[in-house]
């Protein structure tokens, strides 16, 4: 049977563990994993006020599920190079992402898996500081960026979606960071704004898919799949356009 935790009892589990192995930098520290659910590390590298990095790489013994409170929420997101999680009905897994704005997080579960190793790269922003990119409140933000801003709205904004070639590189670096100190510092801090600005790039691009096909017909929709079908088939030998336009 599948652990049962508040999302309290999470949090004292990894607040009671020692760091594994100091770090040289005192705003970069690693934690060993609870034993109680697993084992592996997770790392916290506080790279400004309002702006933190988490990378987590662990195993767990079993499955758990997680019970959150309605509670207020920043702009944070999630890669998944190995592992996942499920919540809402829905199954976020390796290279996949999940981007949620901030404002209000409602009462939830998640569920996550003993099948597989997770590996996460977790990025938690404060929206005062990333409204100060635009020298604006919150208020006045550009229309097309406040789904991610939404103090007064009744949830938060959420959305999945899968791991570009871009934001995989970008990954890497951050995994591969060659530097210390306050280059350290620096170098991730610029990738993790690297990555957020490939994320409203890339929810922008579906926005764009979304309302070409909700100005199809369906007969124009159907015979899209059908000629993704075709190509699918015949990967090895691809009809030419006038072909697969008959």
């Amino acid at each position: 049977m599948a652990i049962s935790l508040t999302q309290e009892d999470y949090w004292s589990l990894l607040s009671q563990t020692d760091p594994s192995e100091p770090e040289p930098d005192v705003f970069d520290t690693t934690w060993k994993y609870p034993e109680t659910l697993g084992y592996g590390s997770v790392r916290q590298i506080l790279l400004q006020d309002g702006l933190e990095l988490a990378i987590a790489d662990y195993q767990l013994s079993e499955s758990f599920s997680l019970h959150c409170p309605e509670r207020e929420h920043p702009l944070e997101y999630s890669f998944f190079l190995s592992g996942g999680f499920k919540y809402e009905s829905q199954i976020i897994g390796s290279g996949q992402y999940v981007l949620f704005g901030s404002g209000v997080a409602p009462k939830e579960t998640s569920e996550w898996f003993a099948s597989e190793r997770v590996l996460e790269v977790n990025v938690h922003i404060d929206p005062a500081l990333f409204s100060t990119f635009w020298n604006q409140s919150l208020a006045t933000l550009q229309p097309e960026l406040q789904y991610l801003l939404q103090p007064d709205s009744p949830f938060y904004y959420s959305r999945s979606g899968t791991t570009t070639i871009a934001m995989q590189a970008v990954l890497h670096q951050i995994l591969q960071c060659p530097f210390d100190g306050i280059i350290k510092r620096i170098y991730l801090e610029s990738k993790v704004w690297e990555l957020i600005a490939l994320l409203i790039d890339q929810e922008r691009l579906q926005d764009q898919k979304l309302a070409v096909m909700s100005m199809l017909k369906r007969d124009d929709v159907d015979r899209i799949h059908h000629a993704k079908e075709i190509l699918l088939q015949r990967f090895d030998n691809p009809p030419s356009l006038l072909e697969l336009a008959h």
